[in-house]
């Protein structure tokens, strides 16, 4: 009978092992669900993080090539007043050379 009664031990002890692990394996799996759920949504925000600064980058870049445009422009209009200035000057220059030709 002791021979029963250790088999009854051994079984009660493999029961409570048994258990034991399907609580372990309950707890990692929501576990694991939990991470995964936090996972999916870090990578949400890092998406929509990644679309934010993509069209900021496409704003930026923008505002730049027209930046670029008016600095172009503002250049251009500063050389030709400047060929307007020489022009004018060349002019002032012939003309002071004339009216001194005309006082000797």
């Amino acid at each position: 009978d002791v021979q029963s009664h250790q088999v009854a031990a051994l079984k009660s002890e493999s029961d409570c092992l048994k258990a034991q692990v399907e609580k372990e394996k309950a707890s990692s799996e929501a576990m694991i669900h939990q991470l995964n759920a936090k996972l999916t949504a870090v990578q949400l925000k890092n998406d929509e993080l990644v679309r934010k600064l993509e069209s900021d980058a496409k704003a930026k870049n923008s505002e730049i090539l027209r930046l670029k445009d008016v600095i172009f422009e503002r250049s251009r209009k500063v050389a030709d007043l400047e060929s307007k200035i020489k022009s004018i000057g060349a002019g002032n220059t012939d003309m002071m050379t004339e009216i001194g030709s005309l006082k000797s």
